[in-house]
């Protein structure tokens, strides 16, 4: 991976070349022009915030939700965040996934900023960003509350911001800060996130994030209490610009977690040359010294053969990546051919092609609540958990109300977070939510049946200091209480945005 003069060469060759210099000795010793800078009045600078919050205000609403099934966490629950007004014709409202739920089904009320209240259901939760779109009749938004302008400026550091929510509770309230990190991938499917400081708690998520100028510029979806951590707004504007036309947005991925490394690290490590270095920081210096890696491959993917750990990110079909990882994700979502990437590794450049392949998911759709949990069929969300994109059924935890017992303490009760997948029932294969609904007339029959499953998270065993994770099927004797279960199956109307229910087994 070490580069060598030659590498410095074609690393050169990708960016934009030098500056000119000056061309005579008069432009050279040219004075620049001195600026005047009039700093604002105490009293302009407190009427202009206090403009932004009025206007910001407008378009704010407070979510409170409520989540009658969850495949996350069984046991009934509520919560609250914020949202705000996108697109008030269509009644959009953009928030958090994780305020909308993903895996589960809820109930959402929204509070306006003149106390009105109205009920919106789901409309977009997207799959892998921690963004979502809830959807209201349009009449019943106010006249006084408008959309807000979504902002198409890049993120720089030392950018004000202001943030308006739900934090703690305490409704509209808002917050300032300084943005000092625009370049930063928190998840496992490369998003581009931003840092600022500011107080951020509790109950702030799908806040919007606005400049000076009250434009939205991105939306809150965690924090470490003194400071903040946004999603820029343009992925949610290209989202948008699908949902207006009643589509789904391409999600798609080439088998590489990427990660931000240091570049000073990599040239002490001998891995990019003096040289190398100072070109790119010429050519992004919005990127204060970080470039894209590949930080592991993700396996069931075509493009996992391709990378390999390390691999330094160049140039994407002929154009110079830097650290936009926004832009790449732009070009893989919507690429239907194979993308020509240039990478260095081993201390030489390299050509790859990688075909970018639909993420798996849609499994969020179709659920069965049964035996005191929500089974589920795989996702990519799974995929970067567990190591592979193999179909089958799943599940992550147990009611502590289920009617299922067993002599297992460790099985499922409050275990939450702990993937299972399940493999037989009384010795019969379950690969599909349909091969499950099959089988529930006949095990509402019986009092007690074996299941056989596995633990992907492991848990420990008597006075061990680790954990058992050898992912090998267990099995263990179930003793089942019909009276306490109604099996439903949920299944999402994509057209009219509504859940239908089901009921299963004897009681069909």
């Amino acid at each position: 991976m070490r580069f060598t003069i030659l590498s410095f060469v074609l690393f050169g060759a990708l960016f934009a070349a030098e500056a000119p210099s000056p061309s005579t000795n008069a432009e050279q010793k040219e004075q620049p022009i001195k600026q005047v800078i009039t700093e604002p009045t105490s009293d302009t600078a407190k009427n202009q915030r206090r403009h932004i919050l009025d206007m910001m205000r407008k378009g704010v609403v407070i979510v409170k939700v409520k989540a009658f099934v969850n495949a996350t966490e069984p046991e009934t629950q509520s919560w609250a965040g914020t949202g705000f007004i996108v697109d008030k014709a269509r009644g959009l409202i953009v928030t958090n996934r994780h305020v909308a739920g993903s895996f589960s089904i809820c109930s959402y009320e929204l509070k306006f900023s003149n106390g009105s209240k109205t009920q919106a259901r789901r409309r977009y939760v997207d799959p892998f960003l921690d963004f979502a779109i809830l959807e209201v009749d349009s009449k019943s938004i106010p006249d006084d509350c408008e959309e807000l302008i979504l902002s198409d400026k890049k993120l720089q550091v030392n950018d004000a911001v202001n943030v308006m929510g739900n934090a703690a509770g305490d409704e509209f309230s808002t917050q300032e800060g300084t943005i000092f990190n625009t370049f930063d991938t928190l998840t496992a499917f490369n998003d581009q996130s931003f840092h600022y400081s500011g107080l951020t708690v509790g109950g702030a998520s799908g806040s919007p994030i606005f400049d000076e100028k009250c434009e939205v510029v991105g939306i809150v979806y965690g924090g470490k209490f003194v400071s903040g951590t946004g999603l820029p707004i343009a992925y949610i504007k290209d989202a948008l610009s699908y949902i207006q036309k009643n589509q789904i947005p391409p999600r798609k991925g080439i088998g590489a977690r990427l990660q931000y490394s240091s570049l000073d690290e990599l040239v002490t490590a001998g891995f990019v040359t003096d040289e190398c270095a100072k070109l790119y920081r010429k050519n992004f210096p919005e990127a204060k010294g970080k470039l894209l890696t590949v930080k592991h491959v993700v396996s069931g993917f075509k493009g996992a053969s391709v990378f390999e750990p390390g691999d330094i990110l160049l140039e994407i079909n002929g154009q110079p990546i830097g650290p936009n990882l926004i832009d790449l994700s732009r070009v893989i979502d919507t690429s239907s051919e194979p993308l020509k990437l240039k990478i260095f590794r081993d201390d030489k450049e390299k050509e790859v092609s990688v075909a970018p392949e639909p993420l798996m998911h849609g499994s969020e759709n179709k659920m069965i609540s049964f035996m005191g949990t929500v089974w589920f069929e795989h996702h990519d969300q799974l995929t970067v958990s567990i190591g592979n994109r193999d179909s089958g059924v799943y599940f992550a935890g147990i009611s502590a109300t289920s009617p299922l017992r067993c002599d297992d303490s460790d099985f499922g009760r409050w275990n939450y977070g702990i993937i299972y997948k399940l493999i037989e029932i009384d010795g019969k294969p379950i690969d599909s939510l349909k091969t499950l609904e099959a089988m529930i007339p006949a095990i509402e029959k019986k009092s007690m049946f074996t299941l056989r499953y596995v633990d992907f998270m492991g848990q420990h065993s008597g006075l061990s200091a680790f954990k058992q994770v050898d992912r090998n099927p267990r099995e263990i004797m179930i003793r089942y209480e019909k009276a306490f279960d109604t099996p439903k199956r949920y299944d999402w109307d994509p057209v009219n945005h509504t859940w239908k229910d089901t009921t299963l087994g004897v009681a069909k």
